[in-house]
């Protein structure tokens, strides 16, 4: 139900409260479990396959943090294939759960839709100089 309820919430829809979990499949040599998911409309369910590339990475990262409590979570480009819209409904997800589930999110990014969704105080610019040493500071917003 969590899961449903944060897909509808980031893509601003109620398509997700027909959302089954159609197989559990043990996969690799960790012997990780791996859900996948349908939406059931009348007597059809439509496949992953029927979902947008957003959609599914959504469900995915949605369907880890829900198991997560207490941790760091690393996220790398995470606006990738997602309208910027739902970019920004995305941060606003990741920043009610960090708060309830005292998680806290790293994030790649270079869409300026989702640096301009985040508080300034959380936002760092890390650069190489000549040397390819890091330096790292707080963020100036870039328009």
């Amino acid at each position: 139900e969590n899961i449903k309820g944060a897909l509808n919430k980031i893509f601003a829809t109620k398509k997700f409260d027909n959302l089954i979990c159609i197989e559990n499949k043990v996969s690799g040599t960790k012997r990780q479990v791996i859900n996948y998911y349908a939406i059931k409309e009348n007597d059809t369910c439509f496949t992953e396959r029927r979902f947008s590339t957003g959609e599914i990475a959504c469900i995915r990262l949605v369907e880890s943090i829900e198991k997560c409590v207490d941790g760091v979570i690393l996220l790398d480009e995470v606006e990738m294939a997602l309208h910027p819209k739902i970019q920004k409904s995305l941060i606003e997800y990741l920043t009610d759960v960090s708060d309830k589930k005292n998680l806290t999110f790293f994030v790649s990014t270079h869409s300026p839709i989702i640096i301009n969704s985040v508080n300034e105080k959380n936002i760092y610019l890390v650069e190489m100089d000549d040397d390819f040493n890091e330096t790292k500071n707080q963020s100036r917003r870039r328009n």
